[in-house]
């Protein structure tokens, strides 16, 4: 029996309550368990500590996996409470960070795995796909044995660890990706407010294209590649600035959003955007850009090094 495994919370320490953000319509948890029910198995599983029952109970019902509530912070003990209630034989890891995760590739893991399983495997993995789109997969009899043996707080807390840190005991197997899912500079979990942003980006492209989710790999990758090379409009906003920078570079936007990826740098608290801009908005500024349009104010060297940290700057001065 296969069981897909999903860990996931509602306090993320990072960026609360995560789960619950919106992608497309939809929580960000339902879209990562729409992209693993691509995912040939037994039984899906929802894995969560006991704050997040309320709010994920009514989602993971709605997409046909079985909500099973343990340990808040041992999460190795809440896989293995898991394992021992509905007794799998093989199970696929996956976290509730990751709303893209490569169905296909995550197959052909599972696939390689058990041709491996009669020779003794414990642990199959998939080295260099993007940050955010890989499962593992793990024996669930090593696994409870593992869990019996370690004590260690990083072995408890992200799982494989008490397999792969300890191959004196366990066979563990990590291959190269195959070659059109090896891109392990593309990252597509969501830990940050810039990781979020750029999910949200990722989509957009794919909307445009008229991709549903959960969308193929082969399309998340052509999108993740396009979110890389955006251009991001930077206006001066706030008091004493005007309105003229904004303006300026919701018409850039406008002009630019049926052709390039545009985000449009909007801190919490400054003015309003038009309401047909505000699927643009982001609250930082991302750490790449194809190029940065910066509209300012009376930028200093200090604000300049830093645009120019993210990519190209192309400053309009009126």
């Amino acid at each position: 029996m296969i069981a897909v495994i999903l860990q996931a919370r509602i306090n993320s320490t990072r960026l609360p309550g995560k789960a619950l953000m919106d992608l497309d319509g939809k929580p960000l948890l339902v879209r990562v368990m729409e992209s693993l029910a691509g995912i040939r198995a037994d039984r899906y599983i929802l894995a969560c500590d006991p704050a997040s029952e309320p709010p994920f109970a009514p989602l993971a019902k709605a997409c046909g996996y079985d909500l099973f509530v343990g340990d808040p912070d041992d999460v190795l003990d809440r896989y293995c409470s898991a394992i021992r209630t509905y007794r799998p034989d093989i199970v696929v890891r996956a976290t509730g960070d990751n709303p893209f995760v490569f169905a296909d590739a995550a197959q052909a893991a599972l696939e390689r795995f058990s041709a491996q399983e009669n020779d003794g495997a414990s642990y199959f993995g998939f080295d260099g796909l993007p940050y955010g789109s890989g499962v593992e997969i793990l024996n669930a009899r090593d696994l409870l044995d593992a869990a019996e043996r370690t004590r260690d707080a990083f072995d408890r807390e992200h799982v494989g660890p008490a397999l792969y840190n300890h191959q004196d005991r366990y066979r563990c197997i990590r291959e190269p990706a195959p070659a059109p899912w090896r891109h392990p500079a593309i990252r597509l979990t969501v830990d940050t407010r810039e990781d979020y942003d750029r999910v949200c980006v990722i989509h957009r492209i794919l909307a445009s294209r008229g991709v549903e989710l959960p969308a193929p790999s082969s399309a998340i990758l052509e999108a993740a590649r396009c979110a890389r090379e955006r251009i991001v409009l930077v206006p001066a906003v706030g008091r004493g600035k005007g309105s003229g920078h904004l303006v300026r570079c919701a018409e850039l936007a406008r002009n630019l959003r049926t052709t390039h990826c545009v985000s449009l740098l909007h801190p919490e608290g400054a003015r309003a955007l038009p309401a047909d801009l505000e699927d643009l908005a982001i609250n930082s500024m991302p750490t790449e850009a194809g190029l940065v349009v910066a509209d300012r104010y009376r930028s200093t060297r200090e604000e300049m090094r830093r645009l120019l940290a993210a990519g190209p700057v192309v400053a309009l001065d009126d």
